[in-house]
């Protein structure tokens, strides 16, 4: 039952991860917001160029999560992702950006969604992925460490 849990999170974190990365395609190539000319202010590229480069690196990790039928490799995967997204949260008012995050891009404004509530739902989705997949990590090291300690035991009683 443990395995089916974890990759149902695994299956959806690919399905998020794919959703994400077609918004910032379709900001990026498809999005008239003034904000695409802008830079972004952490890593000082166009929010056009942060939208696709960042768009492909979420629609690559959503391929590793779907194609992938290790366990440990896509909760890994997943766990630096989310942790370095929340580096990124985390950083920004560190360097003077007060501003809800852009992390859908100009979908929002297509959407009609306010861009307040578009960043409470990505932060939503990023606290999903990180527990989810901190979870998974910590179920498996536990499980690690009891077939090593039961292996200790099986040691002891041969000597």
């Amino acid at each position: 039952m443990k395995v089916r849990l974890a990759c149902f999170f695994l299956l959806s974190a690919g399905i998020l991860l794919v959703l994400t990365a077609m918004a910032k395609f379709a900001s990026g190539l498809y999005g008239a917001d003034r904000i695409l000319d802008k830079m972004e202010p952490l890593f000082l590229l166009s929010y056009k160029a942060f939208f696709l480069i960042f768009g492909c690196l979420e629609f690559a990790l959503s391929l590793i999560c779907f194609l992938s039928n290790n366990i440990l490799l896509r909760s890994v995967i997943i766990a630096w992702f989310a942790t370095s997204a929340l580096l990124y949260r985390i950083s920004m008012p560190w360097i003077g950006y007060h501003r809800p995050c852009p992390c859908l891009g100009s979908l929002t404004g297509a959407i009609h969604v306010p861009p307040h509530i578009a960043d409470n739902v990505m932060k939503g989705v990023l606290a999903y992925l990180l527990i989810g997949s901190y979870g998974i990590l910590l179920y498996q090291w536990r499980e690690n460490r009891k077939l090593a300690v039961g292996r200790l035991e099986l040691d002891r009683q041969k000597t």
